[in-house]
């Protein structure tokens, strides 16, 4: 990390700080609120940083802290850590928006914050009144990455279940390194709210048209299978994703054009060892995706869920990607028919009992080979 990386990480800690000592009500002027801070000594700034036992966190070095004053580009990069903790604050949040046009919030850099919203913010149902957002992000090195924030609302408890779950889904979604799972790059557990980064996708499965793409049959031949590649490595560990649907399958497109399908969003994620799940399986157990639920999920919880649920979610995509022009998605929970060549392989991942389901990806993936030499 370089100093310009660790001087924005102390900023973002200095602005947490500032969020949870200052009221901020939208008659407060932002711009003189922040200016008085960056314009104080390195050595009052860390000063505060070090006090609030938030040094440690944000490991920032002495290259500028000797110093009498910051520069130009240093108060900058300040502005943007100090700025980014206020609007994203859980204090600060229902009080002023630093976005919005009637604050006529003014930075030091004309430039403007690189955080365009990939689509709208959609929501992840991470619990009641919490929901995630992902957003799209410039780097110090100019490269753009995806980052998922971890929005909270609720009481004090309902957070801590949301922030642990979030920990969790970083903590397995990082475990894995295969090209068939989106990678984390990096995070911030410790920050309000938490955030993590990813490398950024060209769009997510079914939405290929709208980047301006090709979605033929090659194409979700091999997005199927790069799917089961992906969540096969899950099941071989002993974990299941429990939340399989188009949204959580990404696609990244090479320079070179080739191109893949990663699993992303752990969010839902059982580990093998589900004593971890408890807390929050039992307090939020209403997530998932409903036509993609098989019927054990939503009769009994997810904490019934074992492989051959994920097989049902395949099933259902399956059909998602091979339906006939005029075939819906069917009834949710239930089983699933198509005309098409798939037909009995989707029949099969969706039976009402897991036990006549699928017994594997490796068993799906055989099945599904088959039909495409055929064909």
């Amino acid at each position: 990390m370089n100093k310009h990386s660790m001087l924005f990480d102390a900023a973002k800690a200095y602005g947490r700080i500032l969020a949870s000592e200052v009221c901020v009500t939208q008659k407060d002027n932002v711009n003189n609120l922040i200016k008085s801070k960056i314009n104080r000594s390195p050595s009052f700034f860390f000063g505060v940083i070090k006090t609030r036992r938030e040094y440690d966190q944000v490991k920032i070095s002495e290259l500028v802290e000797h110093k009498n004053y910051f520069t130009e580009y240093e108060k900058k990069i300040m502005w943007d850590g100090i700025f980014e903790s206020i609007q994203y604050s859980t204090t600060a949040g229902e009080n002023i928006n630093p976005f919005a046009a009637e604050e006529e919030v003014q930075r030091l850099d004309p430039k403007p914050l690189v955080r365009d919203t990939l689509g709208s913010q959609y929501p992840s149902h991470l619990g009641r009144g919490g929901f995630g957002v992902v957003e799209r992000v410039q780097l110090q090195d100019g490269n753009f990455v995806a980052r998922k924030t971890l929005q909270l609302k609720g009481d004090q408890n309902e957070q801590k279940e949301l922030k642990r779950r979030f920990k969790r889904e970083v903590k397995y979604q990082s475990s894995f390194k295969h090209p068939n799972i989106v990678q984390i790059l990096d995070s911030d557990l410790d920050g309000d709210p938490p955030s993590f980064t990813m490398p950024l996708a060209t769009c997510h499965l079914g939405n290929e048209s709208n980047a301006g793409l090709t979605f033929d049959f090659d194409t979700k031949v091999k997005a199927f299978l790069n799917s089961l590649d992906g969540l096969e490595v899950l099941h071989n560990e002993g974990h299941v994703h429990r939340d399989i649907k188009p949204g959580n399958i990404l696609r990244f497109d090479d320079p070179n054009g080739s191109y893949k399908y990663a699993v992303s969003d752990f969010g839902l994620i059982s580990p093998s060892d589900r004593s971890s799940t408890t807390n929050i399986t039992s307090t939020y157990g209403a997530w998932g995706s409903e036509p993609y639920m098989p019927r054990e999920c939503y009769l009994h919880g997810f904490r019934v869920a074992n492989a051959q649920s994920d097989i049902y979610s395949l099933g259902v995509l399956l059909l998602f990607l091979f339906r006939e022009d005029d075939e819906s998605l069917g009834v949710p929970y239930d089983e699933r028919n198509s005309a098409g060549a798939f037909g009995d392989i989707i029949f099969k991942c969706t039976k009402k009992e897991p036990k006549n389901r699928y017994d594997s990806i490796a068993q799906l993936r055989t099945a599904f080979n088959k039909v495409v030499r055929g064909l």
